[in-house]
């Protein structure tokens, strides 16, 4: 499969609430976001209206460990393994910032980890810095 990253959509397959494997039964099926990426699996944003049981709330302590903008803090996400993922529905061409958490179409990594900062943060950095006191 494909090397997935934040921003990324995938259509999952749900059976009573919960998303089972591409290779299970199903009720049916649902895209979602990626929002974060470990080594073994993948975090999804799951908006309230979906009723996935096994999402939870995202804290200000989940954002940091994860990595992921403020703009999450009090929405839902859920952790599935690759072999949970049916198929790619869409594939995002650019970077996110990782400072104030905006997609750039186009954009590539700037970091040397692998992550893009964009101009704004980099020329402003107290501007993305205090964007996150916001919250």
């Amino acid at each position: 499969m494909a090397s997935l990253k934040p921003g990324d959509r995938v259509i999952c397959r749900i059976q009573n609430a919960k998303i089972v494997s591409a290779y299970s039964t199903f009720d049916e099926v649902r895209t979602f976001e990626i929002i974060a990426v470990e080594d073994s699996g993948y975090f999804l944003y799951v908006p309230e209206y979906y009723n996935i049981g096994n999402s939870v709330e995202i804290t200000d302590v989940s954002c940091k460990k994860l990595g992921l903008p403020k703009k999450y803090v009090g929405t839902y996400t859920t952790y599935i393994l690759e072999t949970q993922i049916e198929r790619v529905h869409f594939i995002l061409d650019g970077c996110i910032c990782v400072e104030c958490g905006e997609f750039y179409d186009m954009a590539e990594p700037n970091q040397e980890n692998g992550t893009l900062i964009c101009f704004s943060c980099r020329s402003y950095p107290i501007y993305a810095s205090s964007a996150d006191d916001d919250y």
